[in-house]
């Protein structure tokens, strides 16, 4: 990896981009699922956090910067653990679509910036 931070992508790399660019998708449809909990409140942070995922999504797919899978990773805990800090009961189903958003963003982020600093 250069010093500003730059890395040459191949196509697999690329497509981690994509794929948390469908996270944030996920994440922001959440509140109109069925069986949607939290209320109005818990709606908004969703579509916030669904912006945020997808904003970082697109920037790394114009740049390739480790900055942004930084981000992602967060953003990756911060879903994973919203549904405990909202209270959702574990019956909803944004409970577990926010579980495993959450989880698969972070896994998928960790692995990316594992490959930008050791490419084969």
């Amino acid at each position: 990896m250069s010093a500003t931070g730059y890395q040459t992508e191949t196509p697999a790399l690329r497509g981690h981009d994509w794929f948390h660019l469908v996270m944030g998708l996920v994440i922001g449809i959440t509140p109109w699922l069925k069986g949607f909990a939290g209320g109005p409140a818990a709606k908004w942070i969703a579509i916030i956090t669904a912006l945020v995922v997808a904003a970082l999504a697109v920037v790394a797919l114009l740049r390739s910067l480790e900055w942004t899978q930084w981000g992602l990773a967060a953003a990756g805990v911060w879903t994973f653990v919203l549904p405990f800090i909202l209270g959702l009961p574990p019956a909803a189903g944004n409970f577990k679509t926010l579980l495993i958003a959450g989880g698969l963003l972070l896994g998928s982020s960790l692995w990316k910036i594992y490959r930008m600093r050791n490419p084969e």
